[in-house]
């Protein structure tokens, strides 16, 4: 079912016990979530809904089940929530869940990838709705952030919508935060002209989670550093940044298995979709990096992943700053990884 549909369906009112959401497009999923929440709680001015979430590489599908078929101690009917749908050991009493849902329950599936098991997806749209969330075109995101400022009663230039697509990417989630973040500075009736989005970007936060990843392999582990302490004492999400910085290795790692196949470096930026200044950075890169090297970088991020999701702050943060000094360079200005 297409994305679309699937938002005017809950709309509408209706909720399905089961949903499958797939694709890479974070916000937009979250925002459907949002929405769920809204729609699963009797009142909808309550701030919170009995709802569990769970990750599918940390939890059994009988836990899972269990929970599903416990009413909820609120009027609510219960919301149930499954990331990382490709990681979960799948048993038969999840398929007999999903021949017979509970009605009082809605569960949610949700996984970065753009397919699933077929037999899950078949059981699935049984009782439920599946729908992908993919990621805007460029064309898509001018249009997007351009109908979000005028519903705020801001007219933008062209050239100011592409430079908050060029700084936060075609995300829905992060294009979201910069059209909130600008109509808080900017009154109904102004115009967004290209300086005036420098100005106000200014005012908002020195850094960015981007200019992090930017700064991956290339800047010193200080400047690093001081990139990322900058992101948390602004109160950006260690999970959000974890995420960036995960799909900036994944680019690399990309752009490099299409070279090792023999692709130039124009093939690599058509083929990955890069932006030219993304493409000679990462084309420079190449000659620092080995198979070796990546292995060892997701098992690290694997490691990561998991202290984020079960630890304190604290030890994230700590555990983080660890990941980070390996992926700058040294005093003497070479890469940490080429020691």
């Amino acid at each position: 079912m297409k994305t679309q549909e699937l938002i005017g369906e809950l709309k509408s009112g209706k909720v399905f016990p089961v949903y499958l959401l797939l694709g890479e497009d974070r916000g937009g999923k979250d925002a459907f979530l949002e929405l769920l929440e809204k729609r699963v709680s009797v009142y909808e001015e309550r701030a919170h809904v009995d709802k569990s979430i769970y990750f599918g590489s940390e939890t059994s599908t009988e836990k899972i089940v269990e929970e599903l078929e416990t009413y909820s101690i609120f009027l609510d009917k219960k919301l149930v929530i499954v990331k990382e749908l490709e990681k979960l050991m799948v048993s038969n009493s999840l398929y007999e869940y999903l021949s017979a849902p509970n009605e009082e329950s809605v569960l949610v599936f949700m996984t970065d990838q753009n397919r699933a098991p077929k037999k899950i997806m078949d059981a699935v749209e049984q009782s439920g709705r599946v729908s992908i969330f993919w990621p805007m075109f460029q064309n898509e995101s001018e249009r997007w952030v351009t109908d979000r400022l005028r519903a705020a009663g801001i007219d933008a230039d062209g050239d100011a919508v592409d430079y908050i697509i060029e700084l936060s990417g075609t995300g829905r989630s992060e294009l979201n935060n910069q059209v909130f973040k600008i109509s808080n500075f900017l009154g109904r009736g102004d115009r967004l002209t290209l300086d005036r989005a420098r100005d106000v970007v200014t005012q908002i936060y020195d850094y960015t989670v981007f200019d992090l990843c930017d700064a991956l392999f290339t800047k010193r582990t200080r400047d690093l550093l001081v990139i990322f302490h900058h992101l948390i004492d602004s109160g950006e999400d260690l999970v959000k940044i974890f995420y960036f910085c995960n799909r900036e290795i994944q680019r690399l790692f990309n752009a490099w298995s299409l070279r090792q196949a023999g692709h130039d470096m124009a093939s690599v930026e058509r083929t990955l979709h890069l932006r030219k200044r993304d493409a000679r950075r990462i084309g420079a890169l190449m000659k620092h990096v080995s198979l070796g090297l990546f292995i060892e970088l997701y098992r690290e991020l694997h490691v990561l992943d998991y202290t984020l999701k079960s630890s304190p702050k604290e030890l994230g943060v700590l555990s983080f700053e660890r990941f980070i000094t390996g992926l700058g360079r040294n005093k003497e200005g070479r890469l940490h990884i080429d020691a």
